[in-house]
This record gives C-alpha cells, structure tokens and sequence, in this order.
C-alpha cells in the first residue's frame, strides 16, 4: 500500500484555472497514491503505447478520453471516499497513473490546454449563427413532439370523424415543422462553419443513439416513420412496409409502436405453420372451468390477455406481423379480411370460438415483408389481400449515401466516436474524408467526384450504397459505365453487407490497440476478403467488380494507405468538415503580391531600376500619356508616360516619394508626386467633331490604360450596305422577298388533310429568293439565310425586340424593335479575349486573362465568361432594361474606361455585342470557329410572349452564320459573354 501524503485538499471550484488539467474532481493528480505495482503496469503500457511512432496528437487524445472517463465514472464515488479509490480499485489507479504520466509531457499539457482553447472559440467564431440554429433545432424537436402526440390522439380515434380542432392542429404543426426546417437549411448553406457544426452535432447524436438503444435514427429513417405514423389514421387500421432484407423494417415497426401506443409491439413471424386461429385464441382450464388464453393479435386488438378479464390493461397497440407474405396465400386473405374490419368501437366476433370482443382504439395491423423474387421464398400476395391494405404500403429502402445525406458514411463516423468524449481518437482525416477540388481562380472548393480519390471510409461508404442498390435491382455505377450490357447483369441475388456486420468490425477495430496503429484501409480489406468468401464464386466477381471502381480492395495498396497517417488533434468544427454535405468555406484570398517591373537601359538591355504599377491620386493609371504645363520649368521633358512608382529592393516596399515620368527618348525621371501632378496634364487624344465618324472612324476617345486593364481592345467593323438593304427589304414585307397570306387562305405550313386555314394574317419568308439575293450580293459575309432562315421570319413578323418589354404576352405590342444594322461603319471597345472550344479547359484558361477576368469579376462576381443567365447579365448591367439606364457597376467601368476624356458617360452603353457586329467582325476576329455559342443583344418575342435571348456563333450550329434564341434564364458552360462600349443609338 502506497502512503499517502497530507495536507491534500481538494481545490474549491472557483480557484480552480479554466484549463487546469492537473486535478481530477479537484484533486491534484501528483499527490494521489496508486499501488506501486499499478504505477509500473502504467510504465511498461506507455512503453508499449509509444512503440511504433506514436505521435503528439495521439496521446493528446489519450490523456483527454482517460480524464473525460475518470471525471464521469468518480462523479458516483462519495466525496469521503475519493481519496480511497485510487488504492482499492486497480482499474481507476491504473488510469489515473497513466493520465499522470501523459501530463508530464510538456507538449501534452500544452496541446491539451490549446486545443480546448481553440474547441470553445470556435463557437464564438460563428457570430451567433451556431446558437441560432441550435435554438430553432430545439424549437423543431418541440413541435415535431407535439405533431407525433397529435398524431398519436388522433389514431386512437381512427374510425370516428376527425376533430376540428384536431384538423387545424395537425396543420398548423405541419406548417411549422416545414418551417422550421427550411431556417435550418437556410442557416447550413449560409456558414460552412456553422454546417460544420451541425453535422459535428449530427454524428455525436448518431453515435449516442448507436451506443444506447443499438439503433440510428438517420434522416431516411425519421422520413419512413413519418410515413407509418400518418398512415395509420386511416379508417383501415392495415399498413404494410415492404422492404429487401436488412432494411430496418423491424426497427420502424417497434418505434411506432412505441410512438402510438407507449409499448413495444405484439409481434410474430409469419410461415407456413403459423395458423391463424392461433394468433387471436387458444383455449385453456383454470380451476375446472374453460377460457380463452389471447394470441398477440387479439392482445393488440383488445388490451386484455385472456377472457377472463373484464377490462382492458391497456389501450389497443400494435401488432407487428413480420415476413407476412411468407405465409400462405389464403392465410393471408383470412388475416387482412378480419383486421380490415376491426375499427376502434366495433365488436367483432372471433373465429372458431364463441367469442366477441370489442376493439379497443390504437389498434393497428402492421405487416412487413420482402418484395416476391428468385431470392425470398415468399408467396405473392393476390389481388384481394393487397386491396385491403387501400394503398397504405411504405417501402422501406436502405440507408442513403449521397452528398447530402450521406447515412452510411455519418453511420460509421458515429461508429468510429468515442461516445463520452465525442472524439475520434482511433482514425485519422486521411482515412476518411471524401477529396475536395481548390478552384485556384475563385478559391471555392467542390466535392471530388472521382471514385477512386477520398479517405478509405468515404470510398467504402460510396462503394457499400451502389452494393445496396445492387442487390435492390436499382440501376448502378457499373450500369453507367457500360450502358451497353443488360442491367441484370450488374445485379446481386445473395450478397448483402448488413449494417450491423460493418459497425462490429469498427468496434474491433476501435478495441484493438493492435489494429489500430494499422491504417484503416488495412483492417477492412482483411475484414471483407474474409466475409466475401462466403458467397458462390459468381457473386464474389461482381461484388469485386463494384469495390475495384472504389479502389477498396486493390490488391496493391495505395500509398497513402500503406501506413497508418499521423494523427492530429480533431475539435468538432474538425470532425464537421469530414462530411461532403459541409461546403469547404472559401479560401481567403492572399494578400496581393507586389509586382516590380524591370526597367531595362534600351542601350545594353541591363536592368536599371525596378518600378511598382502603382496609380497616382484621382485616377491617373500607370500607361498614361502626360504633357508639360506651361508654368513648368522649360527643363523638364516636355511628353512621357507615367510609368508608376520605384521599388526599393532594400526595403522590398515601394518608395512612395518617387513617381516615375519617362520621356520620349527613354530617359526616366523621378518626381515627387505632388510635383508631378503640379508640372504635368494628362495628354489625351482630341475629341472627334461632330459628322467626323465616317472619316476618321474613331467616334470617341477613352482612357487607353484604362481599356488594357479591363480587357479591352478597338474594333472597327466596316459597313455592308448590300446586306442592310435585304435585311430592311425582309423587315418591309417587300413582296421579293415575303409572301402574304391573308384570313381565310390555306396556311402554308399546314401538315393536316386537308390544309388548315389561316385566321390571320401571315407573312411568309420566300427562302429561295431570300438566298439568292445573299449569295449574289453578300458573299463575304456568313451565310446567314443558310444557316439562321428563322431570325429572317422572325424580322418578318416582327418579333425581334430591343427590350423585354416586362414580356408583354402580346408579342406584337413591342415598344422598340431590334433591327439589324449591318448599313454602318462601328467603333467599338470590345472584350478581346479569343474564343475557344468549352471542352478544353486548357484552351480556356489561356484565353481568359487576368484583364478578362477582372471585368467579368467586377459585373458579374464571376471570371468564368460562361454559365451566366441572360437574366444575370440584364441585372448587372441595367436598373431598368427597358429604358436602358445603365446598373451602378455598369456606369462606374463606363466613367473609368471614359476618364478624362471629356466625353459624358451617359451618352454610352456598356452592352452585349449585337449579332449583326458579330457576323461582321467574324472574319477579322476568328468569331464562330469554336464550338461556343454567345449572348448577343436583343430579344425575340416567343409565340406566348415570353422574350427569349438572342445567341449564337457555335461551329457545330453554323457558326458565325447562326443566330438563336434561348430562355433567359438558361445557363450553360457552353453559352458566353462578349461585352462592348459603344455610343447609344437613337
């Protein structure tokens, strides 16, 4: 016996440090005695514990799951006693000296303390977002348990006419549970934080309820029992939940019951000896006199054991006839055509005995059973039998594995817990998270759908959900790689891995010190060869077939599953973010690099100075042109271009005091900022008279350093009179061109015998005399009659619109029409990023500059051109697309790209380039030769009002020949926009 020291007295509570590890219960743990013999078992387990490169973070763990197990087991030790338990009980002095020798390590107690520190900020980091959820999840577990009480109530009165007050109860707590619900997705999808949290919260429920009653209520689960609880409030107290075998149908059956009627079930198993009279009474003598002992179905019906008592135990409850269709067909008939008719109230008599009996409310048959096929020996059941059930049939599926609701892979994390620490101690993240892609351009983060990439335990929970659906006869991933090869040839008729196996090879794992030191992916390939052997060699090579798609039992290990990974300490947002349904929060962007230019002697081509792209005040851009004053000193050039500011290497910073001015012949000169912009103007180009356009083709000035930093280029786009003149002709109806029908005529696209006829007006493009005139007359342009003979109808009848017109569902009251303008010279500032084929990721990037990006990035909070809604463009560029009053972000790139120029900012549009610019520019700019179509400007009236988008330039649709139409609010990867500065028409 150790000998204990004095003058140990427990700490009072408030003495104690917030992450005061080094008491238990308030005891210090250096002054508490423990058997000698104890202490030197602790020695030689670390000893053991450390052999094999345990880690920080291992023991870390260790040491909190031994604390958190002492504090929870001595809070049932009187307070006399706690010093005495560590001597007379082995099991608590062997942790208690293993914990002590964990603690000596400085770098135990000093994660330890961290780490708690980092747990509770991170609810604090969550601006209250987490405790809101946590309040509206309390709020929707209340009304969930008020709705099932309702429910309860109101099946006990099944049979009678439902109470009002019961009607507009039910309601109103359907309403708020729906409610409810959506605020909790609503709060998820806002802070990836927060999900992660929640699906922390979610797996530690899991886990309790694994540990407590051996049964997971999932998300699927809770849905079903919904579904039996709402079924049985109809008039028939029948319902049956069909299901393959492993579903948890036996589960559903005994939580309803215990929901309904506060009591386990009365329950058989169906076969072909099972009588029926057996399951209502059996007759038998007590004391000279006969009576009726009742079977379970009779026990459910009336609350009474036998006959001879005279008032019901207890309500009516639930009778769980389980594998009922393994029972003979007639069998049953005779049982569905008893309880169909045994409502609450009613007597019925009882088969081959002199009874009767009254139903008692509650009552329900409930019946379960596996759909007929090759691999149940079970009878089908007929006509008759499946009318009494009135269509009150659950299927019951197995548990869900998708983005989600990934079931399976919460289940096995929550298997994987330590339910009193809520701490995976026993698996590293390596071993179990699915794989996330890193968009480098927007720092968004999206699940990895390659089968192959994620921890072990997601694969195998991807691989474990397509068995299931395997063995249900569903369509699979193995189906969709071969689409070719008949479905059943991808299906299980044995095989079926039940939950219940898989969580007891988890808590072998978990209680194997052996195994545990191995990686994850080690013990389950042992785990599964074994259990696969079991099954007819046939069945083994599919189920081998459906694993090698998850890389789970490749025969030569991956390399990250060659060992088991280092550990780190896990806090709940940590375990939050293992689950693919948590969104990875968006990376913070890095502060910007500073990005110092060489200046190089135009002489020797040495590098004289850096310098820093860096603007003056009030907007003059590092590319501007500048002119002297004429109050300057004659000495100072009298042009250069302002360059930015010099980079002191020394310092690596910018030297704010030195702004750069290089003049013609390339020598450079320094001036003090203020300086500069009192000695110099900006030197821009004169603004064009009016009636100039034509001559000098360049109808506005702009900001040239302004335009490259936003992508920018000149486009000038000559005139085509010949094709305006057809154009127009078509738009007049001109009888060349156009046929006119009038009410009464046969219609000229009538497919019917006889013809239909017209009861309107109709005018009708003539195509052949149409592509004559373009080939004639328009051979340098695409051949837009060829390819896009609609957009011509569509001039014909009107229907091009400029503006939405609030989609007027009369189409012909168009407030501006959009016509063509191939008849004038433009100039415009277009976006000058080349197109390039969609499907070519590499192609794309490269053509997308950071010039490119930004202006999409700034309109559109995007710098992918493609995926935008023709209603995403008109919201950024527009406050009022009707009247073209150009959105905030819209005229602050126009004022930019316009600075100091002198011109009015409202007197331009920042818009989609029209078609009729882009046929014109296609030669010139490569347009139409790439299989991507674009946005262009304008609208189409569709026949029910509805203005659709203008598109097109596709190779594939006929490239820059081609002109569509697509709804607004379309988004492809394959559609794009090309932007354009240009002066408003009209």
């Amino acid at each position: 016996m150790s000998e204990r020291p004095s003058g140990i007295h427990e700490q009072p509570k408030e003495a104690r440090p917030a992450y005061d590890f080094s008491t238990i219960m308030g005891l210090p743990v250096d002054y508490l005695g423990v058997p000698k013999e104890v202490e030197e078992m602790a020695s030689a387990y670390l000893t053991q514990f450390d052999h094999g490169d345990t880690n920080k973070a291992q023991r870390v763990e260790w040491a909190y799951a031994l604390r958190r197990q002492l504090q929870e087991d001595l809070r049932r030790v009187k307070r006399e006693d706690l010093l005495d338990i560590f001597e007379q009980d082995e099991s608590y002095a062997f942790s208690l000296a293993v914990y002590r020798r964990l603690l000596k390590d400085p770098d135990v107690s000093q994660t330890l303390g961290s780490e708690l520190k980092r747990h509770e900020r991170e609810n604090e980091e969550v601006n209250g977002s987490y405790e809101e959820f946590k309040s509206l999840e309390q709020q929707l577990d209340d009304e969930r348990g008020k709705l099932i009480a309702l429910l309860s109530e109101m099946f006990k009165r099944s049979g009678q006419e439902p109470k009002p007050v019961h009607l507009m109860k039910r309601s109103l707590l359907e309403s708020k549970v729906e409610d409810l619900e959506q605020r909790l997705e609503a709060i998820k999808h806002k802070n990836p934080d927060v999900a992660a949290l929640i699906e922390y919260d979610t797996v530690k429920s899991y886990a309790d309820q694994l540990r407590t009653t051996g049964f997971i209520w999932t998300k699927s689960r809770q849905r079903l029992l919904q579904e039996v609880l709402q079924g049985a409030l109809t008039s028939r107290p029948v319902a049956a939940m069909m299901g393959e075998t492993g579903t948890g149908k036996t589960a559903l059956a005994r939580a309803a019951s215990l929901e309904l009627a506060s009591r386990e079930p009365e329950r058989t198993v169906g076969g072909d000896q099972e009588k029926f009279v057996r399951l209502l009474a059996s007759p038998a003598i007590q004391e000279g006199k006969t009576y009726y002992e009742y079977g379970p179905l009779l026990r459910a019906m009336t609350g009474k054991s036998s006959s001879i008592d005279d008032q019901p135990s207890k309500g009516g409850g639930i009778f769980f006839d389980d594998e009922f269709n393994t029972r003979p067909t007639s069998v049953q008939r005779q049982i569905l055509k008893f309880v169909s008719e045994a409502r609450a109230g009613r007597k019925v008599t009882i088969p081959g005995t002199p009874l009767t009996v009254t139903v008692e409310p509650g009552f329900l048959y409930l019946a379960a059973g596996n759909p007929p096929s090759e691999r149940y020996d079970r009878e089908e059941t007929g006509i008759e039998t499946k009318r009494e059930f009135a269509g009150n049939v659950i299927n019951v599926e197995y548990l869900e594995q998708t983005k989600d609701n990934p079931e399976l892979y919460q289940v096995m994390l929550a298997a994987l817990m330590d339910q009193k620490t809520g701490r995976l101690t026993a698996v590293t993240p390596n071993e179990l998270e699915p794989a996330w892609i890193k968009d480098g351009a927007t720092g968004q983060s999206h699940l990895d759908e390659d089968p192959t990439h994620g921890g072990y335990l997601y694969r195998f929970a991807q691989a474990w959900g397509e068995l299931f659906k395997a063995f249900s006869h569903q369509d699979t991933v193995l189906h969709k790689k071969d689409p070719s090869k008949p479905k059943a040839e991808f299906h299980l008729s044995s095989f079926i891995l039940d939950p219940g196996v898989v969580l007891s090879w988890i808590d072998q794992y978990k209680a194997s010190p052996r195994d545990r030191k191995e990686h994850l992916a080690v013990f389950f390939k042992a785990k599964l060869e074994k259990y696969l052997s079991q099954f007819p060699q046939e069945e083994q090579t599919l189920v081998r077939k459906y694993f090698e798609v998850f890389n789970i039992l490749a025969t030569q290990l991956n390399l990250d599953e060659v060992s088991k990974p280092r550990a780190r300490v896990l806090t709940p947002k940590d375990v939050g973010y293992l689950n693919p349904n948590v969104e990875r929060p968006r990376a913070k962007e890095p502060p910007p690099l500073l990005r110092a230019t060489d200046f190089l002697d135009p002489n020797t081509g040495d590098v004289v100075f850096q310098y820093v792209k860096r603007p003056l005040k009030d907007g003059w851009d590092p590319g501007m042109s500048l002119k002297r004053k004429d109050t300057a000193p004659a000495t100072m050039p009298e042009q250069g271009i302002f360059l930015g500011f010099l980079y002191d290497e020394t310092a690596k910073a910018v030297d704010k005091t030195k702004a750069i001015l290089v003049a013609k012949d390339d020598i450079p000169s320094f001036f003090d900022p203020e300086r500069l912009r009192d000695f110099y103007d900006l030197d821009l180009p004169p603004t064009p008279e009016p009636g100039a356009y034509a001559e000098s083709r360049t109808p506005f000035a702009y900001d040239k350093a302004k335009a490259k930093e936003y992508g920018f280029s000149e486009l000038k786009i000559e005139k085509h009179e010949k094709a305006q003149e057809i154009f127009m002709a078509v738009y007049n109806r001109d009888s060349a061109f156009v046929t006119h029908y009038n009410i009464g005529d046969r219609d000229p696209d009538s497919t019917t015998t006889p013809p239909a006829v017209l009861t309107t007006e109709k005018w009708k493009v003539n195509k052949t005399a149409l592509q004559d005139k373009w080939n004639t007359n328009c051979p340098d342009l695409p051949n837009i009659p060829e390819k896009s003979m609609w957009f011509f109808q569509a001039l014909t009848e009107h229907r091009l619109a400029q503006t939405i017109d609030n989609d007027d569902l009369d189409f012909l009251k168009i407030a501006k029409e959009h016509i063509p303008d191939f008849g004038t010279d433009a100039f415009l500032l277009a976006m000058d990023y080349p197109e390039f084929d969609y499907t070519n990721d590499q192609e794309k990037q490269s053509a997308l500059t950071p010039q490119t990006k930004k202006i999409l990035q700034t309109l559109f909070n995007t710098q992918d051109p493609t995926n935008i809604t023709r209603n995403g463009i008109n919201i950024a560029l527009w406050t009022n697309h009707d009247q073209r009053f150009q959105s905030q972000q819209a005229k602050a790139v126009i004022t930019e790209l316009l600075k100091n120029t002198n011109q009015n900012p409202d007197d331009f549009e920042l818009r989609l380039m029209r078609y009729d610019e882009y046929a014109r520019a296609a030669k010139t700019q490569s347009y139409g030769n790439k299989n991507l179509w674009t946005h262009f400007d304008g609208y189409y009236a569709h026949g029910d009002g509805r203005r659709r988008g203008l598109i097109g330039g596709s190779r594939g649709d006929g490239g820059a020949a081609r002109v569509g139409r697509d709804p607004r609010a379309a988004r492809y990867d394959n559609l794009g926009v090309r932007l354009v500065l240009s002066r408003k028409s009209s």
